[in-house]
């Protein structure tokens, strides 16, 4: 008998939204062991959203625009997703963020698993995260 075992679809991805409601490093971490069991080979990590900012930007030195990008994650990487509407919640979903070293370790654990890692941060909509503290 003949066995060929050959993949049908080159993408063979999991969307994991941490924009609305943050997933910790080691979850991540086990969710990338389980794609790779089945064969999945990209993770889209869905970074950014009205609901909160998950990703650290480091400022650049030359910062003619004077933006502190620290905001992103000092106030919007501790807000979620809320069943109420009509206020940013503290406490309905889970908040935090990935600084730019876990980050980079998440992306180097995927591959070593033959897993692509996907960031999306949204723009110009979806974006109240980044507007209520960088509203220039």
């Amino acid at each position: 008998m003949t066995i060929q075992d050959k993949l049908r679809y080159e993408w063979r991805g999991l969307l994991l939204d941490s924009a609305r409601s943050f997933y910790e490093v080691d979850e991540v971490k086990n969710l990338i062991d389980i794609m790779s069991s089945a064969k999945l080979n990209v993770l889209h990590m869905h970074l950014s959203e009205d609901e909160g900012w998950r990703i650290a930007i480091d400022t650049p030195e030359d910062n003619p625009s004077g933006i502190d990008y620290s905001l992103l994650t000092s106030f919007s990487g501790n807000t979620s997703w809320s069943a109420d509407r009509t206020k940013w919640a503290h406490l309905d979903g889970r908040t935090g963020f990935y600084t730019r070293q876990q980050f980079v370790d998440l992306v180097s654990y995927a591959a070593s698993r033959g897993i692509a890692v996907v960031p999306e941060i949204d723009g110009p909509g979806h974006s109240l995260s980044a507007l209520r503290v960088i509203p220039q």
